[in-house]
């Protein structure tokens, strides 16, 4: 483990690298051992994983595995370096209102020996940059997010958590 991503209603989220494929991973792990109610949340999540696991589409992260270890139940996704869209809408709120590619991707390297290795460097150009003005670059990344959403819920897949920082 290299370090929490982040924390829910359902568990914590952890930066990892998986040392036998050399690859970079999130472990969402459910932080109760010993409650009464640890079963009924390890189905949950178990049901949470495999659901996520069978969808395959470019704009949803997989599920690699599931598991037990020490009585704490997670699951193994794909780790996806970056930055989320609430990171963004906060940095255009700013009064320099601006958001470069080049920014975003120091700010993936910068994260881990895992995102340093397997983050490519990008040369800052004038036309990557997100604005506040920036609609079609808005309006592109709602279409992204539509198109995965319309997508698993076709699947019978309902995200429960729909936000800019997810």
């Amino acid at each position: 483990i290299v370090r929490e991503l982040g924390r829910g209603g359902m568990g914590i989220v952890f930066e990892a690298f998986e040392p036998g494929m050399q690859r970079p991973v999130a472990i969402k792990l459910l932080p109760w051992r010993f409650l009464e109610d640890r079963p009924k949340r390890a189905e949950q999540l178990r049901n949470e994983a495999a659901t996520i696991a069978r969808l395959r589409h470019r704009n949803i992260v997989p599920i690699y595995t599931f598991g037990q270890h020490d009585g704490y139940w997670y699951y193994v996704m794909q780790y996806v370096s970056g930055v989320s869209l609430g990171w963004v809408l906060r940095r255009l709120r700013e009064p320099e209102g601006r958001v470069t590619a080049y920014e975003i991707h120091r700010i993936a390297r910068s994260g881990s020996f895992a995102t340093r290795v397997l983050v490519e460097p990008v040369v800052e150009t004038a036309d990557r940059v997100i604005a506040r003005d920036s609609w079609t670059a808005f309006s592109k990344m709602g279409v992204q997010v539509a198109q995965a959403l319309a997508y698993a819920h076709r699947e019978g897949a309902l995200h429960n958590d729909i936000k800019p920082d997810n």
